[in-house]
């Protein structure tokens, strides 16, 4: 016990230390949870008393060890509402599509061809399509003309027998009246039928409409004949001009239709078969031109023309039509 006191007395502070901790501020009582009984049983707390009505300091260890952070357990996130109510659309089978009234079925049947318009019947809930105009139909025949550039056709003027109507040589052949006789047709117009009801070759409908100086005589009776002059600006796409050839080996007339692409030259560009099958070439003014023609107004031509038919030979059956296989292997072989 005098041991202890003795301790105690050697822990007052002196008068240096009293004036330090008289500037302190008053002590602020913090209330605290109990302390657990295990904490107090292993570290009890211990006062400091000074003498002479110094100050009283209580040193005591905390009340509970704050749990480490991953001890602590995250708050519950909640979903919002939208989330708690959405579904998921199971399968596509469940979209519908919403019935199209008739003015937009219109409107997407034209977009098939930008030259088509769409006329509504009074009172009947059906559409008929108009006749596209002569400028329309003549970027359609320059597009069609086109197109035949991109098969390989060896040239060749040899009398071929064919069917009627709708008759043709095999792709693999053709010579420069066979693109535009094609082209037509792509068109749903049969120069073949045409030329042979109108009387104007020798009654053969294997080569009349494959002959220049025949198509001259139906265009120009039954289309639109134009001067022939040195300006660009008079050919316009589909237009149909005829040429004198003194080169040409088999035959010196030459067909051939103004397309839609300009060259560079400023001039359109036309696509023929001059030889090395249909091509896509500034020639509009390569040869001595003999006609200029525009065939587009094909709803009165062919009712001029069509009545009356001339009977065609029983041999000119209907053309089978040329198995798509055996064509790529002809062309396959041509290119070899």
């Amino acid at each position: 016990m005098t041991l202890a006191l003795s301790a105690m007395q050697s822990l007052a502070p002196t008068d240096a230390a009293r004036r330090q901790l008289a500037l302190l501020p008053a002590p602020v009582g913090v209330s605290a949870t109990a302390p657990s009984p295990a904490l107090s049983a292993a570290a009890p707390s211990s006062a400091v008393s000074a003498p002479d009505g110094g100050i009283v300091r209580t040193v005591g260890v905390l009340a509970e060890r704050p749990a480490p952070i991953a001890a602590i357990a995250p708050a519950m996130l909640k979903t919002t509402a939208v989330y708690e109510r959405a579904r998921t659309l199971s399968a596509v089978s469940e979209l519908h599509e919403l019935p199209a009234s008739e003015p937009i079925l219109a409107k997407l049947a034209s977009l098939g061809h930008p030259d088509r318009c769409e006329v509504m019947r009074s009172g009947v809930g059906t559409t008929t399509v108009a006749a596209p105009s002569p400028e329309a139909f003549g970027r359609m025949l320059a597009a069609a003309a086109r197109r035949e550039t991109e098969d390989l056709v060896v040239y060749t003027d040899k009398y071929r027998d064919m069917g009627f109507p709708m008759g043709d040589v095999r792709p693999l052949y053709g010579v420069c009246t066979d693109v535009v006789v094609r082209a037509y047709r792509a068109l749903g117009v049969d120069l073949q039928v045409l030329v042979h009801n109108a009387k104007l070759g020798t009654g053969d409908p294997s080569i009349d409409h494959r002959r220049v100086e025949t198509l001259r005589r139906f265009f120009a009776k039954y289309g639109t004949s134009i001067p022939v002059t040195d300006f660009v600006e008079e050919f316009q796409p589909g237009d149909i001009v005829t040429y004198r050839r003194p080169e040409g080996r088999g035959s010196q007339t030459h067909i051939a239709i103004v397309s839609d692409v300009i060259a560079p030259s400023g001039r359109p560009m036309v696509v023929h078969n001059r030889g090395w099958g249909p091509q896509l070439e500034d020639a509009l003014f390569a040869n001595g031109m003999t006609g200029h023609y525009r065939f587009a107004n094909t709803a009165s031509a062919v009712q001029a023309v069509t009545p009356p038919q001339t009977p065609v030979p029983a041999h000119h059956a209907a053309q089978t039509p040329w198995p798509e296989a055996e064509r790529l292997k002809v062309s396959a072989a041509a290119a070899r």
